[in-house]
C-alpha cells in the first residue's frame, strides 16, 4: 500500500465525504449574482470539508460559498473546485 503524507490522506479522506454528499443530489438551486448559481450540495459538502479539516488541522479554510480569509504566509485549505488547478502548482503556499 502507498503511503501519503498526512495531509494528502485527510484530503481524500475530504474528497471521500464529499462525494457522499455529492451522491444524495444537488438540492436546490440558488442564484448567487447575475448567472452565477449556486446548489444545496455545493454549500453542503464546504460545510463538511471545512469542519473535517478544521478538526483534522485547525488551520484556516478557504471556500468558495463561504469565503474566508488566510493570514498572510500561513499554511490554509482551499476549497473550490474550479480554483484548485490554478492554486496548487508547485511553489504555492496552498494546502495540501
Amino acid at each position: 500500500m502507498e503511503s501519503f503524507r498526512t495531509e494528502t490522506s485527510v484530503g481524500i479522506a475530504a474528497v471521500q465525504r464529499a462525494l457522499a454528499i455529492a451522491g444524495s443530489g444537488i438540492g436546490e438551486v440558488h442564484f448567487k449574482e447575475g448567472r452565477d448559481v449556486v446548489t444545496d450540495a455545493d454549500v453542503a459538502i464546504e460545510d463538511e470539508i471545512r469542519a473535517f479539516l478544521g478538526e483534522s488541522f485547525g488551520i484556516t479554510v478557504v471556500g468558495e460559498e463561504r469565503g474566508g480569509v488566510n493570514e498572510a504566509d500561513a499554511p490554509y485549505w482551499l476549497v473550490d473546485r474550479y480554483a484548485a488547478p490554478a492554486t496548487s502548482r508547485p511553489g504555492s503556499r496552498c494546502s495540501p
